[in-house]
């Protein structure tokens, strides 16, 4: 185990401990999102599932493209994805994102990586950055940022592109 495995495992439990309680506060009378999780890290994907199952969304998980594509074919009402920029060998988390909108079309991309670098180049406009380490209150405020700007961009189409928020 690195160093940065301990830190991200730390920083994660301490958030969680401050945050508990979170999901009582989101609002009990929005539909339920269905969001696909892209992430080859088990543990790391696991985290992310539990926290927005708690949270009252709908979630798929996949460990790479190829299972991320066949679970978008079988679920066309996912309307946000989550991807690792670094999931996939010969696609990286933005080109996956690119590939991905052929058959989601209307879902909002947020993108997450440990390479801080490697986000801000690569990262379109309409795409949300999450960096790790985040804990559950940062992933829950990058979705629910991303459910908005997903809406806002059905209702007005794409001539309203708002800035891109980092969270």
């Amino acid at each position: 185990m690195t160093l940065t495995h301990l830190v991200h495992d730390h920083v994660i439990a301490y958030v969680n401990d401050l945050s508990t309680g979170f999901q009582d506060a989101a609002p009990r009378w929005r539909a339920v999102m269905h969001v696909l999780v892209v992430e080859n890290d088990l543990d790391t994907r696991d985290l992310l599932y539990k926290a927005l199952i708690d949270a009252g969304y709908e979630v798929s998980q996949a460990k790479g493209f190829s299972e991320a594509l066949q679970l978008s074919g079988q679920h066309p009402d996912i309307g946000l994805v989550v991807v690792d920029l670094h999931t996939c060998v010969r696609l990286s988390g933005v080109e996956m994102a690119g590939e991905m909108r052929q058959r989601l079309s209307n879902s909002h991309y947020i993108l997450t990586s440990s390479d801080w670098d490697a986000l801000d180049p690569t990262c379109p406009d309409d795409m949300t950055i999450l960096r790790k380490p985040y804990g559950r209150i940062e992933l829950l405020r990058a979705v629910c940022g991303g459910v908005a700007r997903r809406n806002e961009r059905r209702r007005f189409g794409a001539l309203k592109r708002p800035n891109r928020r980092r969270a």
